[in-house]
């Protein structure tokens, strides 16, 4: 039996082939509440090596992956009528893409020699064994899990440091990108003059209820397009920019969460 990687990516990211973000949140949703494997059309570049009940994994790339978000088996169908190029695919699992992943960016990276796979640009191409084994026990015996931040190590050690010797001066050269500070400050004006505060558009926060006018001038600007993965120079615009406090700030950088998929799961959390 074959194993086959479909991908996704949403529209806003890559207009002329991504989907709508909706379509998929419905079409996991319907998956969701199926008592079976429900039969949805997929563009597949691989026909030829394609046979009825092969393996078939869905990948998320773009701002929220890589990971795989579903899996299924290719059934007889061709998918969309008079479209060559596509199959059905019936999906026995799906999860919400913007906060889920049935196998994560960091256990897909942890996967040797596959890291062309999670960047490839069409559909339904066929795995090699390998990897489709490493998928099949990682995806398919493992329960949909939250993709958003890596647990602290809360692991006592026995070598326990109860005091250290800090503050010697050290030069450290490193490089960054540039930033035009004038952009943050139009975005926190921008804000103000909108809603007569600034809180953070992840979580709410309004740290001017704690520190006065002070508090307002201390919220961060989280470039939602990020760039450190730029490789030559853009112009930022401010509809680029998000205003948030530091702890969702962080989470942000070292969570893979959008500011829209965070949002999420702050709201949900409360």
């Amino acid at each position: 039996m074959n194993a086959f990687l479909i991908t996704f990516k949403p529209r806003t990211e890559s207009p002329k082939r991504g989907w709508d973000m909706r379509d998929m949140l419905a079409l996991a949703r319907r998956v969701q509440k199926s008592h079976g494997p429900v039969v949805d059309p997929w563009r597949f570049y691989n026909k030829r090596d394609a046979m009825t009940g092969d393996r078939v994994f869905l990948l998320i790339q773009g701002k929220l992956g890589p990971g795989i978000i579903g899996y299924g088996r290719l059934t007889d169908e061709h998918g969309k009528k008079g479209e060559k190029t596509w199959r059905g695919v019936a999906f026995e699992h799906l999860v919400d893409p913007e906060s889920k992943a049935l196998a994560t960016t960091e256990e897909l990276r942890a996967i040797g020699s596959a890291a062309r796979w999670w960047r490839i640009q069409r559909s339904g191409i066929l795995l090699p064994r390998k990897i489709a084994e490493t998928l099949e026990k990682l995806v398919t015996d493992n329960r949909p899990k939250e993709r958003s931040i890596k647990p602290i190590n809360m692991n006592v050690s026995r070598n326990e440091v109860t005091e250290a010797v800090e503050g010697s001066a050290q030069l450290v050269r490193h490089s960054i990108r540039e930033r035009d500070p004038r952009l943050a400050d139009s975005k926190r004006n921008q804000a103000f003059l909108k809603f007569g505060r600034i809180p953070c558009e992840v979580c709410g926060s309004d740290f001017s209820n704690q520190y006065g006018s002070f508090g307002s001038a201390v919220i961060e600007c989280h470039h939602t397009l990020p760039l450190g993965k730029l490789r030559s120079r853009r112009r930022t615009r401010l509809e680029d920019l998000a205003l948030v406090c530091a702890n969702c700030h962080r989470v942000l950088h070292k969570g893979g969460h959008t500011v829209a998929s965070l949002r999420k799961l702050v709201s949900r959390k409360k």
